[in-house]
């Protein structure tokens, strides 16, 4: 492990004052926590290189082909930039240069997300085993809407492959297997040959013992695998797979916390290998998303058309967001709105006004406003979520967004 984390060293540059816990943030799983602390970092004057870089392209026309893309898409940034912003910026670059540089093209990397604001020490970077669209972006703040979906929509869930005499367990986040255990049952059931009345005993006793066996296989393996998993990681989905008997035995002894997270039951072979049932267990994420996505949309339409407790429409949800009172957004995953943002007190409006009705303030034009949402879901504390398939196509109908407020509110009555 020493000798792994030395040879990272070498991909960040030399960088005065800049140690190398300060500069790379090497973790296996990305949380909620680590995209609000991302969202902090904000100083005035000291713009954030955020760069998304999908991989893809590597595995079929080598790692030059990598940077070939982040340098095109670099040129086109620096056009627009005096030389004293294009130096600075080329010093943020410097440290993804070099990642880039040593980046192995046949690991299982399908993309890369960089922060880089090396005037205030910071460079963080991770590593996902999903695609994600080529951005680069240099900014007052880092560029979070796509870590936000990208953790949305591959949540942190757990599999569990299961039989009577071996479990094997899946941590997954990001679309990445980032832990795995296997349990084996410590005892075995031995069958002895009798005959008549003795063997339909003996048959008799060995079943019980094999239904004993079996359930301490699964108690213990919960115990010493799922429960850790659960407290750690907070994970909310659980997958259950093997023979139709074992899954559902396995499902009956959980406790009932993890019971509650059980996602699905998934009849599969157990000699699957890891590779194949995480491929699999991405689609019944997937599945299990959008099923998801249609009931919490219907909900949210008829709440904001009965009880006060949510919004639709893009204004009155900006107004919501301004007083602080937004638990939870949903839109539309194409949804693309340019907009207005107060330069005094952070107001987001569709609309221009020459006075800000908080501040007084001046506004000025922000190409992306669901970015700016992002930022301002995540610094009160709520939570955001991107719909696809029939989900984004209700919530269109009512303006492609929409929110659940943390509290009744007349606001709802600004929705058409």
């Amino acid at each position: 492990m020493k000798k792994k984390q030395t040879d990272r060293k070498k991909m960040i540059p030399a960088l005065p004052g800049i140690s190398w816990k300060t500069l790379h943030k090497d973790q296996a799983m990305i949380s909620r926590s680590d995209i609000e602390n991302l969202s902090r970092q904000k100083t005035p004057g000291s713009p954030v290189l955020s760069v998304y870089l999908n991989v893809n392209s590597a595995w079929d026309m080598g790692k030059e082909s990598l940077g070939s893309e982040f340098r095109s898409r670099l040129q086109t940034l620096e056009a627009g930039l005096d030389s004293e912003r294009r130096a600075a910026l080329l010093e943020d670059v410097k440290p993804v240069q070099r990642y880039l540089a040593d980046f192995n093209p046949n690991s299982r990397t399908r993309s890369f997300a960089f922060f880089s604001d090396i005037s205030e020490q910071y460079f963080h970077v991770y590593e996902f085993q999903v695609p994600m669209a080529n951005r680069v972006i240099w900014n007052e703040s880092p560029h979070l809407k796509p870590l936000v979906e990208i953790l949305e929509e591959y949540e942190p869930y757990a599999v569990a492959l299961v039989d009577r005499e071996k479990g094997r367990f899946l941590l997954v986040n990001a679309g990445g297997i980032v832990d795995s255990k296997t349990h084996h049952a410590e005892l075995s059931v031995r069958h002895i040959q009798e005959s008549g009345a003795d063997h339909r005993l003996s048959q008799m006793n060995i079943q019980r013992k094999a239904e004993e066996h079996a359930a301490w296989h699964f108690t213990d393996s919960i115990d010493e695998i799922l429960v850790p998993w659960e407290t750690t990681h907070q994970f909310r989905r659980l997958f259950i797979a093997g023979p139709v008997e074992a899954t559902r035995h396995f499902r009956e002894a959980l406790p009932k916390s993890l019971r509650q997270a059980v996602a699905a039951l998934k009849e599969v072979s157990i000699h699957i290998t890891d590779h194949d049932l995480l491929k699999q267990s991405l689609h019944w994420l997937s599945e299990a998303g959008r099923e998801k996505e249609k009931k919490d949309v219907r909900r949210l339409i008829a709440a904001a058309k009965k009880n006060g407790q949510a919004l639709t429409h893009m204004e009155p949800v900006l107004d919501a967001l301004q007083q602080g009172i937004v638990w939870k957004i949903y839109y539309a995953d194409d949804l693309a709105a340019e907009g207005f943002e107060c330069g005094g007190c952070g107001l987001l409006a569709m609309e221009n006004s020459p006075i800000c009705p908080y501040c007084g303030a001046n506004a000025f034009k922000v190409p992306d406003l669901m970015e700016l949402i992002v930022h301002k879901v995540l610094s009160t504390g709520g939570e955001i979520d991107k719909v696809q398939g029939p989900a984004k196509e209700m919530l269109k109908r009512t303006g492609g967004i929409g929110a659940f407020l943390r509290f009744d509110t007349e606001l709802r009555k600004k929705a058409v």
